[in-house]
């Protein structure tokens, strides 16, 4: 079989035609093999191209892409490129990064949603993982042991809505909410807040120390061996930027307070009633 040019044209590969001598049958028999061939031969330069040298152009200007994954998308121009449970896409030679979505015309599919759904519920099974591993020991815990759900919260003693959550911590006990306090003082290790929340891990009663720290009361600034450094390295492990940040145990983030009727709603537990969470 043979592929030629039109008479008189110049050798142009979007401009070749099929000789007519050749048959019906081999002509689907050669199609086929050269699809096949074109399939294999792509393929394998995806496999063959682990985009090394494009996250490293990207990361030249955006560190925080050093450790991206980068996968193909549906275009044949562009590539995904996931980071810090974000997406964003990027040309294949790296001269264009673009952030929105990615919509298929044809289905209407929100391509970039879909792909964000993936990687939430990777990442909360990932997060489950390390609220089922801590130690209680280790943190301040209200609540009943056989909990319908369990609140694992970054905390700061100096936290305005954090002191608000306090509060509501005996509704959310009374729904059957079991709270796991990990401290976090925002402003850092040797601030006032740091020695507050090692003073209340000190305390006899950690719970009532707590309390009053957050109300602004005064407590005994007492010392001793304590976990709050270790908090704050997994905070930071975390991405938590603010308090109260909460995780559910099955991974899922709250970020920020709200009241408590609320919060046992949108976690899936009805007020007074049964429910689990979501």
């Amino acid at each position: 079989m043979l592929l030629v040019p039109p008479s008189g044209g110049r050798y142009d590969p979007q401009n070749f035609l099929i000789d007519p001598r050749v048959g019906r049958k081999q002509m689907l028999r050669f199609m086929s093999v050269l699809s096949l061939w074109v399939c294999v031969s792509f393929s394998g330069a995806v496999l063959a191209d682990d985009y090394g040298a494009l996250r490293k152009k990207l990361a030249s200007q955006f560190p925080a892409l050093a450790k991206a994954t980068i996968k193909p998308t549906p275009s044949p121009w562009l590539v995904q490129v996931e980071f810090d449970n974000q997406i964003a896409y990027a040309t294949k030679d790296g001269r264009f990064l673009l952030l929105g979505e990615m919509i298929n015309v044809e289905s209407r599919v929100n391509l970039t949603q879909a792909e964000l759904e993936r990687l939430q519920s990777s990442g909360n099974k990932q997060v489950a993982a390390i609220m089922a591993g801590l130690k209680e020991d280790r943190m301040i815990v209200m609540g009943p042991r056989q909990a319908k759900v369990t609140m694992t919260v970054f905390t700061d003693v100096d936290c305005t809505y954090c002191a608000r959550f306090h509060l509501d911590v005996p509704e959310l006990n009374r729904n059957g909410v079991r709270v796991r306090y990990l401290l976090y003082p925002r402003a850092g290790a040797g601030s006032d807040s740091y020695r507050k929340a090692v003073a209340a891990w000190c305390a006899q009663d950690r719970v009532k120390a707590i309390g009053l720290a957050k109300a602004g009361q005064p407590i005994e600034m007492k010392t001793c061996a304590h976990p709050v450094d270790e908090h704050m390295r997994l905070a930071e492990q975390l991405g938590v930027n603010g308090t109260p940040t909460i995780f559910l145990d099955n991974g899922r983030r709250i970020g920020g307070y709200m009241p408590a009727k609320q919060m046992l709603v949108y976690i899936g537990v009805t007020p007074g009633g049964q429910g689990a969470g979501r």
